[in-house]
């Protein structure tokens, strides 16, 4: 019986956790500040050395199964040679700190330096037909580049970085990946475009009910 068919997903996460451990790191990072974000599973703080970077716990009791395919994405990305990271946050690998094993990952600001706010914010101010343009453009990044998301893509896991007073992107911070248990059809350019379609059409009419 194959490895993955034998763990359930509750000791997949812990299987994960222990190979994650046991990597080579020269350094334990020490993190004394509180989270600046939090999630189901995750909660995010500034990384203590790089100011440009944030890293990303499961939480004590969390699970690590969102970290194991926003990993699986970055890495396919990666090795694809991707280049454009406007609307994705750069991904900086692995890290064991002492609160715990998470991933390193860009950390949005916006263009005076402040840590960019999530949509939600954007749009109880403005309303979503404010930002129906950066919509449209960060929709359309993800279908032509084919990069899976999940069902749960919301104003709560964007973030709105404001390149100048007049101008804004979204970078999608969460949601990467898929859920599925049977993740062989993925590798199909055409059932990723589809589902990436689908998901984002979702999201579009929660996004016009907030």
């Amino acid at each position: 019986m194959a490895l993955k068919d034998f763990y359930s997903e509750e000791r997949k996460d812990k299987f994960f956790f222990i190979k994650f451990r046991v990597k080579k790191y020269s350094k334990m990072i020490q993190i004394n500040t509180e989270p600046i974000g939090e999630g189901w599973h995750r909660l995010v703080y500034k990384h203590p050395i790089h100011n440009d970077r944030a890293i990303k716990i499961v939480k004590q009791n969390g699970k690590s199964r969102q970290t194991r395919r926003e990993i699986k994405i970055y890495k396919q990305l990666i090795k694809r040679n991707h280049k454009n990271w406007k609307h994705l946050p750069k991904y900086y690998g692995e890290i064991v700190t002492n609160k715990g094993t998470g991933i390193v990952v860009e950390l949005v600001r916006d263009y005076d330096g402040k840590v960019s706010k999530k949509l939600d914010f954007y749009i109880k101010r403005d309303g979503f037909n404010a930002y129906k343009k950066e919509w449209e453009e960060f929709k359309s990044f993800f279908i032509s580049e084919k990069i899976l998301v999940g069902n749960d893509v919301s104003v709560r896991n964007i973030l709105v970085k404001r390149i100048d007073k007049n101008k804004s992107v979204f970078v999608l911070i969460d949601s990467l990946g898929d859920h599925v248990l049977i993740p062989m059809f993925n590798n199909f350019e055409s059932v990723v475009k589809k589902k990436v379609i689908r998901r984002l059409n979702r999201a579009e009419k929660d996004l016009l009910e907030f």
